[in-house]
């Protein structure tokens, strides 16, 4: 008996998708660009001087099959976003601030914020500060977990 799966969307374009099609402009002071947001495959050059950069990639992923037989598989991806800019700490403070706001969003389910359809929650798991304080570049790692529920047929 073959086991198939429906089609999920890549976790990582989900989550730079979300941040990128939900990030408000008018939320960060002193700025009315938005940050280069994208997957780290898709890295481009980009100059710290003159724009911040937000990417994503994946961590780890797994698998756990709830029921016996014909059942769920519960699939849990860890998703790095990382967040840099040369401006100034409270520039990062406030990067990080609108991606918490836009994850927080997204698993409350407000309108404006939603997974990709193949996804049921986003939870933030950790931060790391890798900021360079000789070379004035401000950095930090964000973690967080995209889980999707599959039926196994």
């Amino acid at each position: 008996m073959a086991v198939t799966y429906a089609e999920l969307n890549d976790p990582v374009s989900t989550v730079s998708d979300l941040l990128d099609d939900n990030w408000d402009v008018g939320d960060i002071a002193g700025t009315s660009t938005k940050p280069s947001i994208g997957d780290t495959w898709d890295l481009n050059k980009v100059n710290l001087k003159n724009n911040d950069v937000i990417r994503c990639y994946e961590v780890a992923s797994n698998h756990d099959f709830l029921g016996v037989g014909n059942g769920v598989d519960k699939g849990i991806a860890r998703i790095s976003i990382d967040m840099a800019t040369k401006v100034s700490r409270s520039r990062l403070r406030d990067l990080y601030s609108e991606v918490v706001s836009i994850i927080r969003g997204a698993r409350a389910g407000n309108a404006g914020t939603a997974l990709h359809a193949n996804y049921a929650d986003i939870k933030l798991l950790s931060r790391t500060d890798q900021s360079d304080k000789n070379r004035r570049w401000y950095r930090y790692v964000l973690d967080c977990e995209i889980t999707s529920y599959e039926a196994v047929v």
